[in-house]
């Protein structure tokens, strides 16, 4: 009696079935985290929550990453430091105007900074230099306060000046302050940094001196920073900055800002906020949980093993071969 075919031949014929793994991705998409929460809440079929409710979640979440892991931060490359000024909004001022275009045959150039649209907000203003028609700085004398949403920059001139381009670096959604630096001459020199009740003891007890800042502080409480000395000119800063996250609107949209591992947050906390909404609250304390916990992880597990300088310790040995 014939027992089937071959085992050896069998085995011959065999081929291994090639599996096609999606590609690793950096950014998350809008439609990523929206499976994701739907996975979580067990609603794929869209019933309970909307795509505009789901996106409301998502972007909440990503906010409240950036404020636990201060993982959002923004650079504003040649801001100003107005003349004469000691304090100065964190969010909701304009920090600078970035020259995206210089323009050509301006002698006396006007720029118009819109009001903000927030109650009680304050103007921004600012002066320009012009050198052989062009604008190549933008001096800062007043950053404004309560913008919320990015002013609209105009540039006029009765000299007949045209083409000049600026772009507000306005405070939107920035919570705290790394660092400051200042350009003073040829060099960029970082400022130092007190907390605000020995500043208030030793720098604010001389409020005549004006000369180049070196020191600065925080006031969260009242959205404000302090500069010491007091300016005596404007002073061309760059700033280190830590704020929230920009939206994302349509399902396409990639998240640029919070980044693996972080974003694997965003899901947990999502889903928290959805579960709220539904007053399931006992589920919702389970997700909450989960993102204390998986936040932990992060952190426990996050990158720590650049070296400054892996020669540091034999530096004294090399100098003396």
């Amino acid at each position: 009696m014939q027992m089937g075919g071959n085992p050896l031949t069998t085995r011959l014929d065999w081929r291994p079935t090639i599996l096609t793994l999606p590609s690793p991705t950096t950014f998350s998409s809008l439609a990523n985290y929206t499976t994701q929460v739907q996975q979580l809440v067990h609603d794929t079929a869209s019933i309970d929550f909307s795509q505009s409710d789901l996106t409301g979640f998502i972007n909440n979440s990503r906010n409240r990453v950036a404020l636990d892991f201060h993982n959002v931060r923004y650079f504003f490359g040649n801001g100003c430091l107005p003349a004469g000024t000691e304090q100065l909004p964190i969010a909701g001022g304009i920090y600078g105007l970035t020259i995206a275009n210089g323009g050509a045959n301006y002698v006396t150039p006007v720029i118009a900074i819109s009001n903000p649209a927030t109650t009680g907000g304050i103007n921004a203003t600012a002066v320009a230099v012009v050198t052989g028609g062009v604008i190549t700085q933008v001096n800062m004398t007043n950053w404004g306060a309560g913008y919320a949403v990015n002013p609209t920059v105009n540039v006029t001139d009765v000299g007949g000046g045209s083409g000049a381009v600026l772009l507000p670096m306005a405070g939107l959604g920035i919570f705290d302050i790394n660092s400051i630096s200042v350009l003073w001459g040829l060099q960029r020199y970082t400022m130092g940094w007190l907390p605000f009740t020995m500043f208030q003891a030793f720098c604010r007890a001389n409020p005549t001196l004006r000369r180049q800042p070196s020191v600065w502080t925080t006031f969260t409480e009242q959205n404000l920073i302090f500069v010491y000395p007091i300016p005596d000119q404007a002073y061309l800063a760059d700033f280190d900055l830590l704020g929230l996250t920009a939206p994302l609107v349509n399902t396409t949209d990639l998240d640029s800002q919070i980044l693996p591992p972080m974003s694997d947050c965003v899901q947990y906390y999502a889903a928290y906020l959805a579960l709220l909404k539904m007053q399931n609250f006992e589920q919702a304390d389970y997700y909450q949980k989960k993102y204390n916990q998986r936040a932990g992880e992060i952190i426990r597990t996050k990158q720590d093993r650049r070296i400054p300088n892996i020669y540091r310790n034999a530096w004294r040995r090399i100098n003396r071969w």
